[in-house]
Parts: C-alpha cells; structure tokens; sequence
C-alpha cells in the first residue's frame, strides 16, 4: 500500500487531510470506507451492535423501528431490536425498560443493514459514536457510545 497526498508520497498524514492510497491489488473501495488492520482484535465489525443511547425527542423509542444510523463517514438503516436497560440517573442504577423517553439514557440492541466497522466508545470516540435519525422527519433521536454486543 501507498498513500499519496499533493502529489507525494507520505509514510503517514494528518486527520483531515485528503490522501490517495494505492492499493495492492484490485479492490472496490470508495471514498469514506475504512481501511483497517486485519490483525487488530479491538476494533468490531458485523450488523449487530450494542450502544448506550441518549433519547433526545419527545417520542419513546419504538422496538422494531427503522432509523438512519450516522457512524464516521457511514448512514445506514437500522432497526432498534431491543431496550436491554435503562439508568435511573437519581439512583444511577438500570432496569428494565421497553422503551427509551427524553432525556432517557440505556442500553440497546441495534441490527444495521450493512455490516459496520467500528471501535468501542472507550478506546478510540470517533469510530464508537454514532447518531440515530428520524428518517421519515429527519430529526436527531438519539446520540449514542458503541459497546462490544454482548452473546447471549
């Protein structure tokens, strides 16, 4: 692999910076892909994903929805399969819940339509956040931090 940038080649480049990378051999990749290490053990990929959400509109979460997901450069839709807990932020301690209200923050299971890559929250922000999206209205209904998808 090469990276190019203004017309050099460049052992590394800074965030933000537009890059050329020159593959080594045919691959169908596009702007706003990831490329990423296959030996690296940290980093998730798969449709199914865990995020603790912050619900910011007035309408509840609805299991079985469909939302727009906004992770790093990627929109997918997404469909919310699961409320696993609510936090009681006056006792801090989760319960059951079916539904996420304003201002609720909780665990969710996410199913996405394509497969993902992505980091836990913790370890590196920008690829373990994600935005969720009315998209029907357009409206911002959750934020939230990707976690590893428990196995149960």
């Amino acid at each position: 692999m090469r990276i190019e940038t203004s017309g050099r080649d460049v052992d590394r480049v800074e965030a933000g910076r537009s890059v050329i990378v020159h593959l080594d051999r045919d691959t169908d990749a596009t702007r706003g892909d990831m490329l990423v290490p296959l030996d690296d053990a940290s980093l998730h990929t798969g449709k199914r994903l865990a995020a603790d959400l912050v619900w910011m509109h007035a309408a509840p979460s609805r299991v079985g929805g469909t939302y727009t997901l906004a992770h790093a450069t990627r929109t997918v839709r997404t469909v919310l399969e699961r409320v696993r807990s609510v936090l009681d932020v006056t006792t801090l301690e989760s319960h059951e819940s079916a539904e996420l209200t304003v201002n609720g923050i909780g665990r969710v299971d996410l199913r996405a339509s394509e497969a993902l890559v992505w980091d836990e929250y913790d370890r590196i922000r920008g690829t373990g956040s994600l935005v969720l999206v009315d998209p029907v209205t357009g409206d911002t209904v959750a934020a939230g931090l990707l976690r590893a998808v428990p196995h149960d």
